[in-house]
């Protein structure tokens, strides 16, 4: 508790569950993540539903239970005696062998424990308490079945002894929803977490890294659990990164852009929540310039954000503005030395540059609002792209009449083009309605058309806001 009143983390979860739809208690036992059916991973074209929750989030056998048939048949004498052995043997507490013991009357999760238990004598010890420890709190429950199945999953095989005790620490220090996030990683793309960062760390390192490593004095063990669900969902599910309710705060340029880390590079991702959650605070990028994690990212009441997506937003709107103080309460960039006065809410169009290429180790050029008398030289640059999937990322500045806006462009077809909005929904518009709003387009620096970015005006947004910042 601080002074708050209530834990900051589950004032922030309340928040996040209001936002979301989902039903949140501090200590609930049974896994409540709303009612969206879209099963898609990458890019959220299938909707908003998705987008914020729901079995879409979930495993395949969580959502479609079947279990085998011979699951429930009764127990042999042979495999009663193999199953109280193993209890017997776990190094776990009293309690926890006598909890495993009554939930092995079931047959079916008497079997389920017996291959757990196989499956972590090779554990180191700590790792192994702690996945049994979880496994213990409910043998029959939808985290005891992850477990079960990630470790009957050709990843634990294929990971190596390494692998395999990262999977168990950050198996052991999950919430439910984390767990059964990791579970579908596992099922549905594997081969992020293997994603090698640019210290050649694989996000399978960096989560379990994540899950046990000294916290800031920010934090607390309640923000550990938490974080690390936001950051597994995060990489698991990139839709899901946005920079919350609409008008809650404008970091809308900064929430593209970790969208787009989390799909084309997760482990650095998960890489800098280590270093922003430590003891420091702080953490180097590819450009080695650092974040810093920033003073009252959990104290902007209107925030419906995560707790990682809180954190790395605000150190990267603090790293962004350059000379100015980002105050993450008021979500505001003041003059140095002038805390409290305004001087622009988002990121102009130099700042955007700035932050781009600090986080994707690549060049980036500006086709600013002078230069859009070429638009159809520009539109056509668009058309060209092949899918973002492969690509660093395109942003693009759009004028939306009361405020400007910065998305990631994905394509143009069939006259539309489409672009992931910030707030973690896919839109489109007509290109003729583009060029109405395109107000600036940030681009890896070569990619755009001879002439276009060559001479161009100061890269801003341009729009109607008043700080000609995006946001």
């Amino acid at each position: 508790m601080d002074r708050f009143g209530e834990s900051r983390f589950e004032a922030q979860a309340r928040r996040v569950a209001r936002n979301e739809g989902d039903r949140f208690e501090p200590a609930q036992r049974t896994l409540t993540i709303g009612v969206a059916t879209d099963d898609s991973t990458g890019d959220g074209t299938q909707g908003a539903a998705a987008a914020h929750g729901g079995r879409a989030e979930l495993p395949s056998y969580l959502k479609h239970p079947k279990p085998e048939r011979r699951e429930h048949l009764p127990l042999s004498q042979r495999e009663r005696v193999e199953v109280s052995r193993a209890i017997a043997k776990s190094a776990l507490a009293p309690e926890q062998k006598l909890a495993l013991r009554q939930a092995a009357e079931d047959p079916a999760t008497a079997r389920r424990l017996d291959r757990i238990l196989d499956g972590a004598r090779e554990l180191p010890d700590g790792a192994r308490a702690k996945l049994l420890g979880r496994v213990a709190k409910d043998p029959s429950g939808s985290q005891a079945a992850v477990i079960d199945q990630v470790m009957r999953s050709d990843t634990w095989d294929k990971v190596g002894e390494d692998g395999r005790r990262q999977l168990a620490k950050v198996l052991g220090a999950s919430t439910e929803r984390g767990a059964a996030l990791l579970g579908r990683m596992v099922e549905k793309t594997p081969e992020r977490l293997l994603d090698r960062d640019s210290h050649g760390r694989t996000l399978l390192a960096n989560l379990s890294r994540l899950s046990s490593h000294p916290l800031n004095s920010s934090l607390d063990e309640a923000g550990r659990s938490a974080i690390l669900e936001d950051v597994i969902r995060d990489v698991a599910m990139p839709k899901r990164v946005d920079q919350g309710s609409k008008g809650d705060v404008g970091t809308c340029t900064v929430a593209s852009m970790q969208y787009e880390l989390a799909r084309d590079n997760p482990s650095e991702l998960a890489r800098l929540m280590v270093g922003l959650t430590g003891p420091d605070g702080k953490v180097k990028m590819r450009n080695g310039e650092r974040l810093w994690v920033q003073p009252g990212f959990l104290e902007n009441p209107n925030d419906s954000r995560s707790l990682a997506d809180s954190i790395f937003q605000s150190a990267a709107m603090e790293y962004a503005n350059g000379k100015l103080n980002y105050d993450a309460r008021r979500d505001i960039s003041s003059p140095k030395g002038k805390p409290g006065k305004v001087a622009q809410r988002g990121l102009d169009g130099a700042q955007q540059i700035r932050m781009l290429e600090a986080l994707f180790g690549t060049k980036y050029e500006a086709v600013g609002k002078g230069n859009l008398a070429h638009q159809k030289k520009l539109i056509e640059f668009l058309r060209s792209r092949p899918s973002f999937e492969s690509e660093r990322p395109i942003i693009l500045n759009l004028d939306m009449g009361k405020t400007n806006h910065a998305v990631t462009f994905m394509r143009v077809e069939n006259g539309r083009v489409f672009y992931r909005d910030p707030y973690g929904e896919v839109e489109s518009m007509s290109v003729r309605e583009l060029r109405r709003r395109l107000t600036a387009v940030h681009a890896p620096e070569g990619q755009l058309p001879g002439g276009l970015a060559a001479g161009s005006t100061k890269p801003h947004s341009g729009g109607v806001a008043t700080d000609d910042s995006t946001g």
